[in-house]
């Protein structure tokens, strides 16, 4: 198991919306969610930053793989495509916080 941080930026004004949408999350997300391989997954929001922390196993790599291959995925991502700015580094990988301490 691999804990992954990351972080997504919101259009201004959009916070709501974003928001909302995860309050309303389709059952096929929440399920393809959890098959790739994601336990304890939350998000925290601060204004137009969002923070997301979740445990991948058997690692990140892998479940981003399997989530990435979810048809409902590019779903998803396109619904949100006017409420989300960025969420990917200068690779076109997503904006990760490398864990650097952790406390059981």
């Amino acid at each position: 198991m691999e804990r992954l941080c990351f972080v997504i930026h919101l259009f201004p004004g959009a916070e709501s919306e974003y928001d909302l949408r995860h309050d309303e999350i389709w059952p096929d997300m929440s399920e393809a969610i959890k098959e790739a391989g994601f336990i304890n997954y939350s998000l925290f929001r601060r204004g137009s930053e969002v923070i997301g922390y979740a445990e991948c196993i058997p690692d990140i790599a892998t479940v981003l793989t399997r989530m990435g291959a979810a048809e409902v995925n590019d779903r998803w991502g396109e619904s949100l495509a006017s409420v989300i700015s960025s969420m990917a580094d200068e690779t076109g990988g997503l904006i990760q916080y490398g864990q650097m301490w952790h406390l059981d």
